[in-house]
């Protein structure tokens, strides 16, 4: 059977999975490799997109919040997205880099 999401079934013949996905990267279903190239029946690991963190044992990336935003890959932790840069805004969460500058009428300060 595939192996478990949040683990990599690294080498043939296991009976149950041998590593837990670790932080920084997302393992899915089928997953032979924590460090991001695909499984043999397609299962994927891969690296933390830019936007998202992965804690230890990730199987699906998490979004930064609104009001962060987060340009690089490989985030472990939310504390890694950054706040919204004073005078901009971030709209939506998994932002990779401020939504754009305040609208006249309106104020942006640092959250």
């Amino acid at each position: 059977q595939l192996c478990l999401p949040s683990y990599a079934c690294t080498v043939r013949g296991l009976v149950n999975p041998d590593a837990l996905c670790v932080g920084g990267y997302f393992c899915q279903s089928g997953a032979a490799s924590v460090t991001g190239i695909l499984g043999v029946t397609g299962g994927l690991a891969g690296v933390c997109p830019a936007g998202y963190f992965c804690p230890n044992g990730t199987a699906s990336p998490s979004p930064c919040p609104k009001g962060t935003y987060l340009n690089t890959t490989g985030a472990i932790d939310v504390s890694e997205c950054l706040l919204c840069t004073p005078g901009s805004y971030c709209a939506t969460a998994h932002a990779t880099s401020p939504t754009g500058p305040c609208d006249a009428g309106f104020y942006c300060p640092s959250n």
